[in-house]
């Protein structure tokens, strides 16, 4: 079966490696070195995709049925999260100014190299004025709801994505 996409409870969703059983309704698959039986009807072959993990603050990209690259990341603080569901991207832009509120309602303009919205003003993007992503940033400095990246990862993304090309956030 190879990657694939599956729903689990709380509406989040990952992506598994997978091969076919002898029984046609269910599949063996993979996930963080576990291997279980799960319901074919429940999986979708992944094409194209980017899954954006809020729990372990990662991004993972999928072109053609294979996973390109894989990369820390700092989503939403508490309040402004980053919205969990599928979405899609539906602009791309390079070298733009993000112009925004901060918490205490002054005013924030962040130059980003590399722009893709997928819902509403909520996107992903580089955030080249960060040292560090992953769990640990996002626990002293999460976003104010977009996918913050490292450079290289908003620009592989950005290079590999189109509008349309969805966007899986658990």
């Amino acid at each position: 079966l190879g990657n694939l996409i599956c729903k689990i409870p709380a509406n989040e969703y990952m992506y598994v490696t997978g091969n076919c059983s002898t029984d046609t309704s269910r599949a063996v698959v993979t996930y963080n070195g576990m291997t279980g039986s799960v319901l074919k009807a429940g999986l979708q072959q992944i094409q194209d995709a980017v899954f954006v993990s809020t729990t372990n603050q990662t991004v993972s990209l999928f072109a053609n049925s294979q996973l390109l690259y894989t990369s820390d990341c700092v989503t939403g603080r508490s309040g402004m999260d980053t919205p969990v569901g599928i979405h899609y991207i539906y602009s791309m832009e390079k070298n733009r100014n993000l112009i925004g509120y901060n918490p205490d309602g002054t005013i924030y303009c962040s130059f980003v190299n590399y722009w893709m919205p997928f819902c509403g003003d909520i996107g992903l993007h580089d955030a080249t004025w960060r040292s560090s992503f992953g769990i640990g940033s996002y626990m002293y400095s999460a976003s104010y709801g977009c996918v913050n990246l490292p450079l290289w990862m908003a620009a592989a993304i950005y290079e590999n994505a189109y509008v349309g090309m969805p966007v899986y956030v658990s």
